[in-house]
């Protein structure tokens, strides 16, 4: 028996012509696990290996050459059938066809797919162990120039279907021992059986007495260096089609390996013409099925996205975008359009900032402001981040790097070397609220929607309120627990105002009180004069009583009886800015000279007016100092 050859993992065949003398010497191609991978990515030079394209190119190379060669597939050449593998899937398949190869073994990855698909390209299926669902010859025959019959057969790991197994296959050792004593094999044959899976079931065909080699398939590594071992090796030729295995052998009583190489498939070896034509047609179909996947699918309202986008983070990152901006991240999109490869999800996802993520990328038509590699794609999403700097971090830059620069894509990532061509100085300023990017929690009305809320220094807080609305009253009592319920203190004036034709004395008085650093004791007392003992205010001798009892009686009685005081003029002033910025309820609560609160935000309802300031001052607290006790737990 010439031996046999056990083929574990995805190979390729064809043969050669001339004249032979001797043993038989002749060439087995060999590779394993495409997993769908027609090209590679290409955006490092460590990872572009392989394709479709290149390694037409190495199979009409070898071929050219005096020597008898098999070109065999040993599974997993298509992806896990998402709706873009399903695409790529035709085309792998064409791809195998123009090969011309000996023999395959179709991988599981091949029964994710329907029967009939597999069966239409006519390829050279080969499955020993076979279900009867599955209707693929057990062996496939051919002869070298010499004439020696070269039987090969295929053998799946049921392991790898789980419960299913018996869907699929049946006990592969069984099976290969029958098919060969069934084929009549002689001891000038030589046998080679394809074998995809795990390392138990190589190790059990390479043990045979028959066997000779084994070519192990389904790997989750790249094999850069053969296996040489004397007389049984395990051949192996990586995965996702970057490299592939010529082995020599050499056939007379016993079969010989007398050389065994991996071929990597880098950029120096030229596409193939007329195979550059088939990708060119999958580019179209690609870009045509993502051009209308990405039409049917709905973007988030900016306010809902969990991104904030570049244009956002440089408000307070300003050096660190000038760095990005001149950094290979930011023209990603660019490169791939250049290539045209800007309809590809595959590449698009790397290329742009959130694409498969909630409100992230989809295409540069419905989400530009999300294009290229933007500071969210490497830290995560930031509108939190915006909304509150100090309360919310965001991530390290490395876990977001790593997810793109995988050791598929980019098997040479090192971060410290990597991070130097992006690198950007750590500095912000101030953080100044933009209402109009993330609403401050509450009801209210802004009066200048593109003036900031939330500045550097203390929230300031001007309440417009009457000495006859009992609803500032309420509000005047709830103050000290407001300001105990704040993480910082804040500053407050009130000031008086009149709608009616009630008498202004209360409303001056205060303001004298004010002069005195006595304002919110005197507003306390007329409230409670007013509204608990029902005594009226709208005397001028009752209201100079109450200052007297505080030590304001002159001063007040000073500004009754004088006209034109600063008093007078400090309450027009009130009056006036009352017109201005729209209050006619009271309370009117305007803070930081933008954000305005009125009982109408809040159906008039005090108690829901007192719960709306509480939310509103602890958000925007919780967003210029990050002191947020519990407050981010809450809706967004």
């Amino acid at each position: 028996m010439r031996g046999v050859i056990m083929l574990i993992g995805m190979l390729a065949a064809g043969a050669g012509t001339g004249a032979a003398t001797g043993p038989a010497s002749w060439r087995l191609v060999y590779s394993s696990d495409f997993h769908g991978e027609l090209k590679p990515c290409g955006c490092s030079a460590e990872g572009n290996l392989g394709g479709i394209l290149r390694r037409a190119t190495k199979f009409e190379q070898l071929r050219k050459e005096n020597i008898d060669t098999l070109f065999v597939s040993a599974g997993d050449i298509l992806g896990e059938g998402d709706e873009q593998d399903r695409i790529k899937a035709r085309y792998m398949l064409e791809a195998h066809t123009r090969f011309g190869l000996d023999a395959m073994l179709p991988g599981e990855r091949e029964l994710l797919y329907p029967v009939p698909l597999l069966e239409r390209y006519r390829l050279p299926w080969v499955l020993t162990n076979n279900a009867t669902a599955l209707p693929f010859p057990r062996h496939r025959q051919r002869s070298l120039r010499a004439g020696t019959r070269v039987l090969m057969l295929g053998a799946l790991d049921p392991t790898l279907f789980g419960a299913n197994a018996e869907k699929y296959v049946s006990d592969p050792r069984t099976a290969v021992a029958q098919e060969i004593q069934q084929t009549g094999a002689k001891p000038e044959d030589i046998v080679i059986v394809l074998v995809h899976g795990g390392t138990a079931l190589a190790q059990h065909f390479a043990g045979q007495s028959l066997v000779d080699v084994v070519v192990r398939g389904h790997l989750d590594a790249p094999v850069e260096e053969p296996v040489r071992e004397a007389n049984k090796p395990v051949l192996s030729a990586g995965h996702r089609g970057q490299r592939i295995g010529v082995a020599e052998l050499a056939s007379d009583q016993t079969t010989r390996l007398t050389d065994n190489r991996i071929v990597t498939l880098p950029r120096s070896v030229a596409d193939h013409r007329k195979m550059s034509r088939l990708y060119k047609r999958y580019d179209k179909d690609v870009t045509a099925w993502y051009r209308k996947k990405a039409a049917e699918m709905k973007t988030l309202d900016r306010a809902a996205s969990p991104y904030a986008t570049a244009g956002v983070c440089l408000k307070c990152h300003s050096d660190m975008s000038k760095a990005w901006q001149k950094s290979p991240h930011a023209d990603t999109l660019a490169i791939l359009t250049r290539d045209g490869k800007d309809g590809d999800p595959e590449c698009l996802v790397c290329h742009n900032t959130g694409m498969g993520q909630e409100g992230g990328f989809i295409d540069a038509v419905k989400t530009p402001e999300l294009s290229d590699v933007q500071c969210e794609a490497c830290h995560g999403p930031g509108r939190r981040h915006a909304e509150y700097p100090l309360a919310v971090r965001l991530g390290p830059a490395p876990q977001g790097c790593m997810s793109c620069h995988t050791p598929e894509n980019s098997p040479g990532f090192d971060y410290p070397r990597y991070w130097a061509r992006v690198a950007h100085p750590m500095q912000t300023r101030p953080h100044t609220h933009d209402q109009a990017f993330s609403p401050i929690k509450g009801q209210y009305d802004l009066l200048d929607p593109a003036k900031p809320v939330i500045g550097s220094g203390p929230v300031e807080i001007t309440e417009y309120f009457n000495f006859y609305c009992k609803r500032c009253y309420k509000l005047d009592g709830a103050w000290p627990d407001i300001r105990a319920g704040l993480a910082k203190p804040v500053v407050y004036r009130g000031i008086p105002i009149l709608f009616s034709n009630d008498p202004p004395w209360a409303s001056l008085a205060y303001l004298v009180a004010e002069q005195a650093g006595k304002a919110e004791t005197f507003k306390r007392t007329v409230f409670v004069e007013n509204f608990e003992y029902l005594e009226e205010i709208s005397r001028a001798e009752f209201i100079i009583g109450l200052a007297d009892n505080m030590g304001l009686g002159a001063d007040v009685r000073q500004a009754f009886d004088e006209l034109d005081t600063e008093i007078d003029k400090q309450f027009e002033q009130g009056m006036k800015r009352k017109d201005q910025l729209g209050v006619d309820q009271t309370p009117t609560l305007i803070v930081n000279g933008n954000l305005r609160i009125a009982p109408r935000n809040t159906a008039d309802n005090t108690g829901l007016l007192i719960e709306n300031l509480e939310e509103i001052l602890a958000d925007i607290q919780c967003r210029q100092h990050g002191i947020c006790q519990g407050h981010l737990s809450g809706k967004k």
